[in-house]
């Protein structure tokens, strides 16, 4: 039997020059997630990651993999987040419930829940070829297609994926088919440094646990509990 572990990257550095850096927060989500792992004696004979800075850097701080050393798949990268923001925000009007102007789109600017819905679930619906940006069904196929050589590769064993929220909802959408909406309400909600595990019995993958961050709990620190 393998199991998979689906850890979402620590938090990003929001309001920064570069989103894809985690922030000083981040860093510690990912000590607190090694910490965790050395106390339950959770050794993996596999760790991959994204290509992600931010997925890198929570994989490496975590399981004190060296950076060249770690196994890297882009198809665990998440969905271009400012590039389907850019395009689909001028079919907004007015703004937020902060004030915010929906006609652009600032990466420095957290979105609400209703815009950031409209915006993806847009994202989903459009069916135009767009050269720059990766469609829904490519981005699902991509996931899929990544989740299946895993899968294959190893028979048995502890699997770690250091990815991010888009990804992990995904593949809970191709186990468990909850429509596409519902996903992104997922989205929404996942946690840095959470962990979501899947069992895999004779090639198939279970869902058996999903958005866990008991490790960060258990510190009484509020802000370490993060979904950005």
């Amino acid at each position: 039997m393998t199991t998979i572990h689906l850890i979402r990257h620590g938090q990003a550095s929001i309001g920064s020059s570069n989103y894809d850096v985690l922030s000083d927060t981040g860093r510690l989500q990912a000590q607190i997630l090694g910490q965790y792992f050395q106390q339950i004696n959770s050794g993996f004979d596999a760790i991959l990651s994204g290509t992600l800075q931010r997925q890198i850097d929570t994989a490496c701080i975590s399981t004190s993999t060296p950076p060249e050393r770690l196994a890297k798949n882009a198809a665990f990268n998440e969905y271009q987040h400012s590039q389907i923001f850019t395009r689909y925000a001028p079919l907004l009007a007015g703004s937020d419930s902060n004030g915010n102007s929906l006609s652009t789109y600032d990466h420095n600017v957290k979105l609400t829940y209703s815009t950031f819905s409209f915006l993806m679930n847009t994202w989903v619906e459009d069916n135009t070829p767009h050269d720059s940006l990766e469609s829904w069904e490519q981005f699902k196929a991509r996931v899929k297609t990544g989740l299946t050589e895993v899968i294959q590769n190893n028979n048995t064993g502890n699997i770690a994926i250091f990815t991010s929220g888009g990804v992990i909802c995904t593949i809970l959408h191709l186990l468990t088919e909850f429509p596409v909406p519902r996903i992104f309400e997922l989205n929404w909600g996942i946690y840095n440094a959470s962990i979501t595990t899947l069992k895999v019995h004779n090639g198939k993958p279970t869902l058996s646990s999903y958005n866990n961050i008991s490790h960060l709990a258990l510190e009484n620190n509020d802000s370490l509990i993060t979904n950005i």
